[in-house]
């Protein structure tokens, strides 16, 4: 990441006007001067103080020398801020300077002059903040300016515009600032998080004005912007805190990505801050990884890590990961048979609430490969490199959405197990049992329940280290220093808990805490002790009294959440409420993080900190007594109601929308058989992130959503990678190629011009191609698999294929037959899909079992 640049503010303000028509605005003086207050402490350095007060329209001349003077370039920020009168003419919004005359426009500025000269240079992070009456007419006409230089510019260079008031709207003398003031100083977001995003200030400004000012409505833009604003520090940022970083090394920004999970599962603790390293036993299973990464010949079969909920996958993988680095203090530890090789060549990959395109783009970026590349060109670079590469993937069986295998079953078969056979790839795999058959028979299994990966001293002596807690000198253990006690109780916990890591960790932690107690006096005592991590949770609840109902409604939500969690700020509050019909006040969610929050991570992401459950176990126990597809259809109406609507259609403001609700409101609407009425919304196909809609298109019913699906789907390896204005007019151009001229229409009503008609087949290209993509098709045969209709292919290339046809994508390649195939066939055996294929002149007729992929015979 390139080092931090200069940080500029540059506040002005007009309080006097010269001519005694235009009222005079004494408060601007106290917004200059607070604005300074509020942003020289996060090390911006205030410049042009000259022009702090009063300016006149020369204002430009000095701000254009000192950026000539500066020699700004991209790795600095600049703040600009403008108050006073600002005035909405018949062609563009004017700000008024002290020497301006009414009605003479010639006297006043025009908003995209005032920030010319910071928009053609090189600063690489500008924001200009216009606190005036129709201030968004204003940084809508610097937007436009902005656009027209970015095509010219070098490089990334982001520009933001923040505006105190709507284009029709008067603002109110120091609305704006006070707003400002109150969201920097109670950010909602975690120690991790260094900057609150431009879009999140503005809704929080919104929401502070809804209570003050209600006429008033500030709103936000961005032109060719890199994703990082970093304007507001955030002033519960922790400096030093593992964080999940963005970096231009894949595999940098991937390590950072994933050292929340792995680092703190590597040490046998909850959360990455924790200090300390309490992992324990696992050493024949590490021994028995090490031996098969040193191996000068790979045996080309996956390693595959299972067991039961909380067995330790993922603190055994983690405890690899670190391992693997030469310098890391745990090999001064470790057994010398433990020990994998230096410099290892290794991508990590956490696969929680993911689809099989975001570990495929991620895959693909770590080979140097275009981020759109596709399954068949990422596998066929892997097929072709020579230098080792191990890929280590954790928690398969909580991709995609909560509580539904889909997603792991897909990512398995498509993915890893094609994957599994490289020469060249090491792939290590952790999930739960029942995703074993879909990963192939190219697999050695590593079961941590099974007698050789663990025994009860193991259990014990976890137990027995959480106890003493020697490695926090701030501990308030009742054991810390009491061996012979931590000793006893350790084994009482152990023998409760059995093979689970899991209940051991949150029975001890809980006994650390003192939010449970033991008396080893009493006979019986073990009794009382949880014996799996439903009941450790419930013990861990039950201490809150009359609060635990409390507590279980603002947890719950998490329960639910999509990719790496919910964003504190705006979306958390809203779904509590929605699921327990109970208000949310943002106190009762502080309260949750200072009395609950040992089992709450918090990761890092380009929007902002999110938030989820320590363990999939825990929000399996929080969804047990809920109906699924009703959750996801509260959560999916909850929203809906926060987007924002436009003041002058009525209508749904997708760009508004928080990132959350793009990314994710089409993976809850589909697991609540709800998303034919999202899709209904025509501005969703465009605003909505593509990978999760796609992924989501399977869920609808309706004969809209049909022809809805069909048009999406029609040129979506395009439209996927474009921008919103590229995706509407290409689905403006796919609804005229199917006829549905009334959705053509909407897509293309603001745009200077709309499709008439257009040629082309009217169905998807998977569906009429993409079976035919390597060499020809002599035969074929369908079949019922997981309830959806497939093809069975073969032909020229060797290679059998099975395609998913409601989808139109490839399900499984089956590699084996050594010359052309002639012939498929397929029929049930034990209830299972399988398929014969033969005809070849290699001799030979093979059977498929099509649900996993395997050779049957």
């Amino acid at each position: 990441m390139a080092a931090q640049g200069r940080r500029f503010l540059i506040a002005m303000g007009v309080a006097v006007y010269a001519d005694a028509a235009i009222d005079d605005l004494p408060g601007v003086r106290q917004d200059v001067e607070r604005v300074r207050e509020l942003l020289e402490p996060m090390d911006y350095t205030a410049v042009l103080p000259e022009l702090a007060a009063d300016p006149d329209k020369s204002l430009v001349e000095g701000i254009e020398d000192w950026v000539l003077e500066t020699d700004l370039s991209s790795r600095d920020t600049v703040i600009l801020y403008f108050a006073g009168h600002g005035v909405k003419a018949a062609d563009r919004h004017y700000l008024l300077c002290a020497n301006s005359r009414p009605g003479r426009y010639t006297s006043a500025l025009a908003s995209e002059d005032l920030c010319r000269p910071l928009m053609t240079s090189p600063v690489g992070h500008l924001l200009v903040a216009l606190d005036t009456c129709y201030a968004g007419a204003g940084t809508d006409e610097i937007a436009r300016l902005a656009a027209e230089l970015a095509s010219s510019q070098r490089g990334e260079a982001g520009r933001w515009m923040m505006a105190a008031a709507r284009g029709k709207e008067r603002a109110c003398e120091n609305a704006f600032v006070e707003a400002l003031a109150s969201v920097l100083d109670q950010p909602r977001a975690g120690a991790h998080q260094e900057y609150l995003g431009v879009r999140e200030v503005t809704e929080r400004i919104n929401e502070y004005f809804r209570d003050k000012h209600p006429s008033q409505h500030a709103r936000h833009s961005t032109i060719d912007s890199d994703g990082h604003d970093p304007f507001f520090h955030n002033k519960a940022h922790i400096r030093g805190l593992p964080a999940d970083d963005l970096d231009v090394d894949t595999l940098t920004r991937l390590r950072r990505q994933t050292r929340g999970h792995f680092d703190a599962r590597g040490r046998g603790v909850e959360n990455a801050s924790d200090r300390g390293d309490y992992f324990t036993g696992r050493t024949a299973a590490l021994t028995a990884l090490a031996s098969w990464l040193s191996a000068p010949r790979h045996d080309r079969k996956a390693r595959v890590i299972t067991g039961d909920p909380g067995s330790g996958k993922s603190s055994l993988l983690g405890r690899l990961l670190m391992l693997t680095d030469a310098d890391h203090p745990a090999r001064a530890t470790a057994s010398a048979q433990a020990l994998p090789p230096e410099g290892l060549a290794v991508v990590r990959l956490h696969a929680r609430r993911v689809a099989l395109e975001d570990l495929a783009t991620d895959l693909s970026a770590a080979l140097g490969l275009s981020t759109d590349s596709d399954r068949d060109e990422l596998l066929a670079a892997m097929g072709e490199r020579t230098k080792p590469i191990v890929i280590v993937v954790d928690a398969l069986d909580e991709a995609g959405t909560a509580g539904d295998a889909i997603e792991g079953n897909r990512i398995a078969r498509e993915l890893l197990q094609p994957l599994s056979t490289l020469s060249a790839i090491r792939l290590i795999v952790g999930t739960r049992r029942p995703l074993l058959p879909a990963l192939g028979r190219a697999i050695v299994t590593l079961d941590l329940d099974e007698p050789e990966h663990i025994t009860s001293q193991d259990v014990t002596d976890y137990a027995c280290t959480l106890l003493l807690d020697a490695q926090d000198l701030d501990s308030r253990s009742p054991y810390a220093g009491r061996p012979g006690e931590a000793s006893e109780v350790a084994k009482g916990i152990a023998a409760r808990a059995g093979k689970s890591f899991l209940v051991t960790r949150m029975t001890a932690r809980a006994l650390v805490h003192g939010q449970i107690t033991v008396d080893t006096t009493c006979p019986g005592w073990e009794a009382e002790l949880p014996s799996d991590a439903g009941q450790a949770f419930a013990a861990y609840l039950e201490r809150f009294g009359s609060d635990r109902p409390k507590v279980e409604r603002l947890l719950r939500p998490l329960a639910y959440a999509q990719g790496a969690g919910l964003p504190w700020s705006t979306i958390w509050a809203p779904l509590s409420e929605a699921l327990s019909e109970v208000p949310c006040p943002q106190e009762d969610l502080r309260w949750l993080h200072e009395h609950a929050g040992a089992y709450i991570v918090e990761t890092s992401t380009p929007n902002g900190s999110a938030y989820r459950l320590f363990h999939e176990t825990m929000a399996e126990h929080l969804r047990e007594r809920s109906d699924d597809a009703a959750a996801h259809q509260v959560i999916t109406t909850a929203l809906l109601a926060r987007v924002p609507r436009d003041p002058r259609t009525g209508l749904r403001d997708w760009p508004a929308a928080h990132q959350y609700v793009r990314d994710h409101l089409a993976t809850h609407a589909a697991a609540a058989d709800s998303l034919d009425r999202v899709l209904h919304d025509s501005e969703f196909l465009i605003h909505g992130t593509p990978t999760h809609l796609l992924r989501a298109l399977h869920a609808v019913h309706t004969d809209e959503g049909r022809l809805r699906r069909a048009i999406y789907r029609a040129s979506g390896p395009v439209h996927s990678s474009a921008s919103p204005q590229q995706r509407r007019d290409i689905l403006a151009i796919d609804a005229t190629r199917y006829a549905e001229t009334a959705l053509a229409l909407e897509l293309s009503k603001e745009r200077p011009w709309r499709p008439q008609w257009a040629t082309g087949v009217l169905v998807h290209p998977a569906l009429h191609s993409i079976l035919s993509d390597r060499g020809s098709v002599d035969a074929v045969a369908c079949t019922v698999i997981d309830g959806r209709a497939h093809a069975v292919t073969g032909g020229s290339d060797e290679d059998v294929r099975v395609w998913d046809l409601v989808d139109g994508s490839l399900r499984a390649t089956l590699s084996g037959h050594t010359d052309w195939i002639h012939a498929v066939a397929c029929t049930v055996i034990d209830g299972r899909a399988h398929a014969v294929t033969g005809g070849s002149d290699d001799g030979e007729v093979r059977v498929w079992d099509l649900v996993d992929g395997s050779l049957r015979a």
